[in-house]
């Protein structure tokens, strides 16, 4: 029996039609599969991909590997392949320093991590939201989006800042994404340490909820006492 593999493939789009592709879209896909179907699904998903015309380009990460200087890509690409082999490049291109030394020297990275609908008006809420933060904070979010399903997306928000300069006004971003978002209805499903208490969008309901399917679930409070309690 052919054993089971995971290949990416990656598209490229433009914000505007025929447009350069700097501020544009970058998509990562994985094909799992045998060696033979994955081959041939690769295959037909391209095909569909330029009969669009939605993309500026399209490959096989097995025939296009990433970029030298492409970090972000490396790391995704390597992933999908199960190998966690460029992690420490993106730390490091993140924070200015390696894991070990992160802590002394690197740069801060804060992050926000809310789930959204998978429909076009929500990603675009949540888009619009990321501006605001920016204007109000200077600090200037990144983000991915992960579609976990057809149903859901996992939106990765991130926060890098100057440790020296920047700390109040990277914290006070995080601040904004919580209360923004949350007005929005949109509710992130992991929380740091600092707003593991945090309610917003008058959302008291909802907190109750979760302390009473905590207790129900662990009612010695063991699993990460402290937080979402």
């Amino acid at each position: 029996m052919t054993a089971s593999r995971s290949s990416p493939l990656r598209t490229r789009s433009s914000p505007t039609p025929g447009g350069d592709t700097a501020g544009g879209y970058v998509a990562h896909m994985s094909v799992e599969g045998t060696d033979r179907s994955a081959a041939a699904l690769k295959a037909a998903l391209l095909d569909e991909i330029a009969g669009t015309g939605l993309f500026t380009s399209a490959a096989a990460g097995d025939e296009q590997p990433p970029a030298d200087d492409d970090v972000v890509d490396q790391v995704v690409d390597a992933a999908y392949r199960g190998s966690v082999a460029h992690n420490e490049r993106m730390l490091a291109s993140a924070t200015g320093a390696a894991a070990d030394r992160v802590d002394a020297d690197g740069n801060g990275w804060l992050f926000f991590l809310p789930f959204l609908p998978f429909d076009g008006a929500s990603v675009v809420r949540a888009l619009d939201i990321l501006d605001c933060i920016h204007l109000a904070t200077g600090i200037r979010p990144g983000s991915t989006v992960n579609a976990l399903d057809a149903d859901v997306i996992d939106l990765v928000v991130s926060f890098p800042f100057d440790r020296a300069t920047q700390a109040e006004a990277a914290h006070s971003a995080l601040d904004l994404a919580h209360t923004w978002f949350g007005e929005a209805g949109l509710r992130p499903y992991r929380l740091d340490a600092g707003h593991a208490r945090s309610v917003t969008g008058g959302a008291a309901a909802e907190a109750a909820l979760q302390r009473a399917l905590r207790t129900a679930v662990d009612p010695l409070g063991v699993m990460a006492a402290g937080r979402y309690a």
